[in-house]
């Protein structure tokens, strides 16, 4: 598997085309409802059509967006938003097939605070030997 990160996956159709044979990258990595046992099953990524993942050392959550999904009108993910703002930590709507990006920000928070918060994660990924 080419996949990159931050890219749409190839092998993502209702699920994963090649679950068994994954690549690590893949099978270490756990979006938000696999974390929080607490997260209903209708917030699941294949019903919600947004996989919603909140990386280590970040206070941004990063929903990235199944293509053709009508995210905006769905009240769920309005929901989820709403209760990770009201915790204080921003969310990130990406589109990897489009590149564009929805930015949902707590009070008390500014964009910039967001950009340097992913800045910094990533350089510890770069650190740490992940990407």
């Amino acid at each position: 598997c080419d996949s990159k990160a931050n890219e749409y996956c190839q092998f993502s159709k209702n699920g994963c085309l090649i679950y068994e044979n994954r690549p690590s990258g893949c099978k270490n990595f756990a979006c938000l409802w696999q974390r929080q046992p607490q997260i209903p099953d209708k917030f699941r990524p294949d019903l919600l059509g947004v996989m919603f993942e909140l990386p280590d050392y970040c206070r941004t959550y990063i929903g990235h967006i199944v293509p053709g999904t009508l995210w905006k009108q769905n009240e769920l993910v309005k929901i989820l938003i709403q209760k990770i703002n009201e915790a204080g930590d921003a969310v990130i709507m990406y589109d990897e097939i489009t590149m564009e990006q929805d930015c949902y920000i707590p009070d008390g928070m500014v964009k910039e605070d967001v950009f340097k918060d992913i800045d910094r994660t990533l350089a510890l990924y770069k650190m740490e030997g992940r990407i």
